[in-house]
Order: structure tokens, then sequence, then C-alpha cells
């Protein structure tokens, strides 16, 4: 049997599994319809990652149940039950688990029955299931593996297997593309897993998968950690996905606070507020502005002559950032970093950074820089043992991730943490270079980046960040440029000189209540939280009739 694993766990723990409440295992089983109220003698049900087996106990005991309530057997039911773990050791004592569940109930398993229950297998590989390989109904939480923690043997395996499994995907990703090709019609897939691939690039792909070939009925954000027995980085969402040739328009969404608000009725009913329609593409994000009048004349940020960008990435910061470089001035930067940027402050530390290219943005030539020459070549054991380092020819060995550009540190910029919570964004009038997890904001004029300064830090504007973000552990939203450029403002040049006048000293008094205030006024009166949630994700709210 083999035992080897997706990845490690960030707790040290093996292949990257995370395990779930049993609340929420049960209002995912009710919300597939796998309920021991009905007859599930014939219904084929998959688990593709077993782990504790949470989710497996509790059909294994709905099934127990709805045999004694309906008469029919057990044991012979029991195989239309099947999962799936990796580690040898966990599937054996799963098995064990449910050798005992079934002996307390008068039934003897056999040790076959339990390996086709538990199958010690991995389950993406192979990839074509065969005809009597379709459940009616896929459930389970998939194991999170970052890209770069995937095996790369099995990183390429998965990139050939799975159409959807690109650019630095996830696992679950592969997981949840498999589980839907094995979902008999009409079959109900539920998944929960971190909401990321609603939001990122990497899950483009299956968000055009779902809108084109599948119905999507429940969408439930969960902005608890208490889904799991652990912290994740980002927050959980339930999705609950149909196989049915009579793909319907609308499904049901809700954001919830706590696992307690969980409602199965709710969700079964679908009426209401929360009912939207479905996404057409891979594009749930923003919705098709031209169906909201209201947004006709609202404006992404670059589109009203704002520059996006992100500070440099090195590869090695302890070779490249220090405050006392020993090179040659004309090639030392000053740069800030994120942990410098506090309460909307810059408080610059004093370090620089070595920039490694010339006027025409190729690399120097070290001979003419001695100075350069002898630290870098200190420091080129570490330097030669970068990716981008190896990828390039030996004579680029001492250059950057990123290129770096110098005129960029005399412009004014508005400088953007990755992760925020409170206060302003500050605005660097052209002193300082921008570190890889700093975002920035350019625009000729100071007093139009402190226009903007104050929007983004509005209410109106922390509300779209939130919707189009994944959330970071302890409730952080990340300010990343693709999330920046999805946020929707008033079209700036229509404000009257006395709105951009009292905004700009708002922005400088740090007034963050007279800015919300200012906001209010200027953003579309009626525009409601509800359309701006439909914009960000998407989801066109519909009526409830």
């Amino acid at each position: 049997m083999p035992n080897s694993n997706y990845a490690l766990r960030t707790n040290g723990s093996e292949h990257g599994a995370v395990y779930t409440s049993l609340s929420l295992v049960q209002f995912m089983l009710d919300a597939a319809g796998y309920l021991s109220s009905l007859n599930l003698s014939n219904t084929k049900v998959l688990e593709p990652a077993a782990g504790d087996g949470v989710f497996l106990m509790q059909i294994i005991d709905r099934l127990h149940i709805s045999s004694r309530k309906f008469n029919f057997s057990f044991e012979a039911a029991l195989l239309n039950i099947k999962s799936y773990e990796l580690d040898a050791n966990v599937a054996q004592r799963l098995r064990a688990t449910i050798q005992s569940y079934c002996l307390s109930k008068g039934y003897t398993v056999t040790r076959k029955v339990l390996q086709q229950v538990v199958v010690c297998e991995d389950f993406l590989l192979p990839d074509v299931p065969e005809p009597e390989q379709r459940y009616d109904i896929i459930v389970g939480n998939p194991p999170y593996i970052r890209h770069e923690q995937i095996p790369e043997k099995q990183r390429l395996s998965y990139r050939k297997l799975y159409n959807t499994f690109r650019h630095r995907s996830d696992i679950y990703i592969a997981f949840y593309e498999k589980s839907l090709r094995q979902l008999t019609d009409n079959g109900r897939l539920c998944f929960v897993c971190s909401n990321r691939w609603m939001k990122t690039k990497y899950g483009e792909g299956l968000r055009r998968l779902i809108a084109k070939m599948y119905s999507i009925d429940v969408i439930i954000d969960i902005d608890d950690r208490s889904a799991f027995d652990q912290d994740v980085d980002a927050y959980a969402s339930v999705t609950l996905i149909s196989n049915r040739k009579d793909a319907h328009n609308h499904f049901y969404y809700e954001r919830i606070e706590d696992l307690g608000d969980l409602d199965p009725a709710k969700v079964a009913g679908k009426s209401g507020s929360n009912i939207f329609k479905k996404p057409k593409d891979s594009n749930w994000h923003i919705g098709e502005m031209r169906s909201f009048d209201l947004l006709d004349s609202y404006k992404g940020i670059e589109a009203q002559g704002y520059k996006i960008g992100i500070g440099v990435a090195t590869g090695s910061d302890k070779t490249f950032i220090n405050k006392y470089l020993p090179v040659e001035e004309s090639l030392k930067l000053p740069i800030i970093t994120a942990r410098e940027i506090k309460n909307g402050e810059i408080t610059w530390v004093g370090q620089y950074i070595l920039n490694p290219y010339g006027q025409a943005g190729n690399l120097i030539d070290l001979e003419q820089y001695p100075l350069a020459k002898s630290y870098l070549n200190e420091h080129a054991a570490v330097l030669r043992e970068r990716h981008t380092a190896k990828k390039s020819s030996d004579n680029s060995w001492y250059k950057t991730i990123d290129r770096i550009y110098p005129e960029l540190t005399t412009k004014p910029k508005l400088l953007i943490p990755d992760m925020k919570r409170d206060g302003l964004f500050p605005i660097d009038e052209g002193k300082l270079y921008p570190h890889h997890n700093v975002y920035y904001i350019t625009h000729p004029q100071v007093d139009q980046l402190k226009i903007l300064g104050a929007l983004l830090t509005s209410d109106f504007c922390k509300e779209q960040i939130n919707l189009v973000s994944v959330k970071m552990r302890g409730g952080f939203a990340r300010w990343q440029s693709q999330n920046l450029r999805r946020i929707l403002l008033p079209d700036i040049g229509s404000f009257t000189k006395s709105v951009r006048l009292q905004l700009i000293a708002a922005y400088d008094m740090k007034d963050i209540a007279l800015i919300n205030k200012l906001i209010d006024k200027q953003v579309t009166r009626n525009l409601t939280s509800k359309t701006l949630q439909s914009c960000h994700t998407g989801l066109d709210p519909v009526s409830s009739q």
C-alpha cells in the first residue's frame, strides 16, 4: 500500500490535512441531501480525502439509521461508500474505527470490505474514472497544499491530468476537478475549503469549468476559523455544486460570522435577498457593470490616471538590503518595507537596497564597481542558489528577481502595505523605493494621491477590498495590486474643487470620520451593500420571486 504523502502541513503533520468541525460536517451532509430520513440504500457516496474520518463516520452512521428505518441490508449498502486516504497508517486506523462502529451495532465487516470503503491511494491518480466509479454525492474537505509545497513529481503529473491545475494552484483545485468528473447525472458535490480559488488567478480555470458545465447551488463564506480544528491562512467557503442537465440560473449565497448561523432550512428554501444569478464565466469578482446603471460613471483606479505597482523582490534580502551596504553610493537606493509603515506613518529605519542595474536596465559590469564586486562575490554562493539565478545565464547570478527602476524612487507615491487593518495610506513624496510587500500608486500630483488615499481609507472602499480579497489570519484583507484594480470609485475628475480640497484636508488631518462623511455624499446614494457585494462576486441579486 502506498504511504507517500502529498506534503507536510505547517504544523508538521502529514499531507496538508485540516480537519473539519462536526457541526459543519453535519450541515454539509444535510445540504448535499444525504439524510438518514431518506432511503440511502442505493446512494453512492465518495469522500476523497478521509483524514480523521469525521465525514466518513457521519456518512456511515446516517446509512445505518436509514437501513433500520427502511429495512435494507446495512452491510450490502456499506459498499456504496468509498473514501480515499493517502497515508497507510491513517487509513488503517480509520478502518479499525469503522470496524469498531459496526461491531457496536451488531455487524461483522470483513477486511476486504473495509479496504473497499477506505482506499489507500492517491485520489488524484489515475485520472479517468470507470463507469462504476460515479457517485451521487461527493463531500469533504480536500487537503490544503500550496503549489510550491507539492512534490515536483506529483505536481507535474497533476498538471498533465487536470486542465484547471494551472499557475500556482493549491492541490484542492485538482480535487475539485477530479470530483466533479465523478458525479452522476444530478449528483452533488459539497466541499469546504479556503475561498482563495474564487478570487485568485490560479482558480480561474476551475471557476470557468463550474460556470460552464455545472450548477452552483450554494456558496457560504464563513468568517470563523472554528470551521476547522486549527488556524488556516484564509477563510473557509462551503460550495454545493450539482451536475444538473436542467442547469438553473440562481443560487444561494451568504456570508456568516459564526458556524452557529448555519441553517440548512434557510439554504434549502433558496429565497429572499440571498438569491443570486450565477456567473457566466471565470470572472466571479466583478459582475457585468453595464447591468448596473447606477455604476456607469464608476471607474477603476488606473482608469483615472493613476498607476498601480508592486515593490521589488530580491530573492535574498539579507544580501541586497542593509543599513551599511559596502558598495558604491551610486548603487544604493533607500528602501521602505511594510514593517516601516504603521498607522498611516512612514518610519524609515535607514535601510538601502543594492541596485545591480544600470541606466539602460542591464546588469552593471562588476569590473567597473570594485566595491560591489567584492561584496557580491562574498555572497555568491547564496545568490547562485536562488531560482532566478539558476534559470538565467551564469553572468547574471547577481540580479534581483525584479528589475529595479531607480526613477521610481523620486516619484510621489501612495504606499500600501500588503496587509493592513486601520489607518491611512501614507504618501512618499519621492524619497524611497518600495520593497516587495509594499504596493504603490503613483501620480504626478501629490494632491491627487491624497484624494485617492482618502477614498481608499473610506468604508466604501474597505467594503470592496473585503469582498474581492482573500482574508488572512486575524481578519486582514490583502491590498494586492489585483485587488486594488477591482475597486470601483466615483469619477474623481467630477468632484468639485470644494470637495477635492475637503478630502485633501481630511487626509492631512487623518480624520477618517470626516473622510467617510465626505465620501458618503459622493457615492451613489442607493448603491447598497448588497449591490456592492454583487459587483465583486459576480453574483447579480435577483428578486426572491
